[in-house]
């Protein structure tokens, strides 16, 4: 049973999630990969595949499987492979002390997923929306999460659709030891973003 919703209740789990001591800042990046042949999105399963790409970090690049069979989960030094609903690639960086090492974990990202991507056959592109495939022709990796999801978004319409399996974006994570920062820092997100 779902609590009430309610601004003290809100207001009760945002404030929970300050950290007085701490000052770090994470990114989660996500890419679209594509077939570097024909342009549209490439899937989970298949050839070329995700899962290639994530058995090929594992060999290669020094991650490391988390979770059995299907393989849908890498980490490194705190950092983790995930996927999205469509196959799509994201970086959840772990907690850095700073921007500087933020970009550092990101670059080394970037630079393991286009080894992989020369390798296999795949383009993996920073670009909001998948520009060759339709979301109907993107299957939901195997993870049961995503089956729950794709049943309560297939009602919702088109673009819920599209959101799920066709779409890439990036989160910054700040962290907060009140209001008054969280505030500042909100602030200072928006006018950075575009």
């Amino acid at each position: 049973m779902a609590l009430p919703l309610s601004l003290p209740a809100l207001r009760d789990d945002f404030v929970g999630g300050f950290r007085s001591a701490s000052r770090r800042v994470g990114l989660e990046y996500e890419l679209l990969p594509l077939d570097a042949a024909t342009g549209r999105q490439v899937g989970y399963a298949g050839e070329p595949s995700i899962q290639s790409v994530l058995h090929w970090l594992a060999s290669t690049k020094g991650w490391t499987a988390v979770g059995g069979e299907p393989l849908l989960e890498l980490e490194r030094r705190g950092a983790r492979i995930t996927l999205e609903p469509g196959a799509q690639i994201e970086l959840s960086g772990a907690p850095q002390q700073s921007i500087r090492d933020v970009a550092t974990e990101l670059t080394a990202f970037l630079d393991d997923v286009r080894d992989a991507g020369r390798a296999l056959g795949i383009s993996f592109v920073p670009v909001g929306v998948t520009p060759q495939s339709l979301a109907d022709e993107i299957v939901v990796i195997p993870k049961e999460r995503y089956r729950i999801m794709t049943r309560y978004l297939k009602q919702q319409g088109a673009d819920a659709w599209w959101m799920m399996r066709a779409t890439a974006g990036m989160q910054v994570n700040l962290d907060a030891a009140d209001s008054a920062r969280a505030a500042r820092l909100l602030r200072l997100l928006l006018r950075a973003a575009p």
